[in-house]
């Protein structure tokens, strides 16, 4: 991105205002803008006034709303980026509905540079999120730089973080972060065979909705088509009434931890048998710190509490 800063033609310009002004035919603002525009064509200039950069077209005017910028604006890859009525560049997260001419509203990302950002986007430690959160997390934008949330069919072409671009389904919460390791899902967040009843599904590290028959943290696991839990190991099966389910000892551990879903990040967990009772094995993060709970799966109460600084 070329930038100037206006400063040839500022006594000229002064010159002509004060001899407009006293002439009586142009006002101070508009011997400006006239002066400036003249001045500033096919380049980009930073504003002062605005807080961000604008662009000049090659006919001295203000470029407004979306535009493809090229090498015809100096840019090395083309690209997107979308430009205020005042003629600031966006830059970061935006909430595009109508005032921006969208017919349908939904958040997009603009990097640093004004750059519509699209596919996959590691954000986090200072792009904080459209909720307030900054902790790091993937997100995947469309084609078209929207913000994807729920259900996601992936893959050839929309390679995964991991580099790989198999055809797969991935879930991304109502902030658009991806989901990773077991999550209870369902009452409003519909599978992909359009069911929406409760049940527990698991995703791996990078994000891919497992089924079949799985090996997880030591156990065997099945799991549907859909991707639904159908059955544990044998050793997990034995006397599972009564459990007090894996909401209700996510919910413990957050209040036990003084914290909220909004401050929280790779959460997973997992049911153990430990020192003779069935627990919950939570993990999660917040902040620079990890925490890892065993919560009774019967009566809720704190079994084990770990917190460590992650360096």
């Amino acid at each position: 991105m070329k930038t100037i800063r206006l400063r040839k033609g500022v006594l000229l310009g002064a010159a002509l205002l004060a001899v407009g002004i006293a002439a009586g035919t142009v006002t101070a603002a508009t011997a400006f803008t006239q002066d400036a525009e003249a001045a500033t064509r096919n380049t980009w200039v930073y504003d002062n006034r605005k807080g961000g950069y604008v662009y000049y077209g090659s006919d001295g005017s203000l470029y407004r709303g979306w535009h493809y910028m090229t090498s015809k604006e100096g840019e090395r890859k083309p690209h997107w980026s979308y430009f205020a009525n005042n003629g600031k560049i966006y830059t970061g997260w935006q909430y595009m509905d109508s005032g921006e001419g969208e017919k349908t509203p939904h958040w997009s990302y603009f990097g640093a540079n004004g750059w519509l950002r699209t596919g996959w986007v590691q954000l986090g430690r200072g792009t904080s999120e459209p909720d307030g959160n900054s902790a790091r997390h993937w997100s995947y934008f469309g084609g078209n730089g929207w913000l994807r949330t729920n259900w996601v069919q992936l893959g050839r072409g929309t390679s995964n973080p991991d580099g790989n671009s198999a055809k797969h389904w991935s879930y991304f919460g109502p902030n658009g972060w991806l989901r990773t390791g077991w999550q209870e899902l369902g009452r409003g967040t519909s599978n992909p065979d359009g069911n929406s009843a409760k049940h527990t599904s698991y995703f791996g590290d990078n994000g891919w909705l497992r089924t079949g028959t799985q090996y997880i943290s030591g156990k065997t696991y099945n799991f549907n088509a859909s991707g639904w839990l159908i059955n544990n190991t044998s050793s997990q099966t034995n006397n599972q009434s009564g459990l007090i389910g894996a909401s209700k000892a996510k919910s413990i551990a957050l209040s036990h931890a003084g914290l909220n879903e909004g401050q929280i990040y790779a959460y997973s967990y997992d049911m153990d048998w430990e020192r003779g009772i069935y627990v919950y094995d939570i993990d999660f993060k917040s902040g620079r710190y990890e925490y890892n709970y065993d919560i009774n799966a019967y009566t809720g109460s704190v079994v084990k509490f770990e917190r460590e600084y992650d360096d």
